[in-house]
């Protein structure tokens, strides 16, 4: 799915960095100049609600789309009220991930 997601933002313009957990994304200095960043809510280690969490604290104002496979009713409550920019279910369509994305953050430069 990373690669999929990476690929397809590619091909739309845009500048992409994958990483294997969260914890390697905060690692990396870059993560603070991101402007948009897409997680799954189950990942290896520190969840994607975690992490937007922990995003939050840092940035309040940064753009997160939160995908998943599991939805349940309480996770996607608290994602939302969290503040993700957009909830997607496997599968979705790559529309629904770029017109967020372009809606948020607009066309690559």
């Amino acid at each position: 799915m990373c690669q999929a997601l990476s690929r397809l933002l590619r091909v739309a313009g845009y500048d992409v960095r994958t990483y294997l957990s969260a914890e390697s994304f905060l690692d990396d200095p870059f993560h603070t100049r991101a402007n948009f960043v897409v997680t799954d809510i189950q990942l290896r280690g520190m969840s994607g609600l975690d992490l937007q969490q922990r995003l939050r604290q840092e940035n309040p104002a940064l753009p997160i789309a939160l995908i998943t496979a599991h939805d349940e009713a309480k996770t996607r409550a608290q994602a939302i009220t969290s503040g993700c920019i957009t909830y997607l279910r496997k599968p979705f369509p790559a529309s629904a991930l770029l017109d967020a994305i372009r809606s948020t953050i607009g066309q690559p430069a």
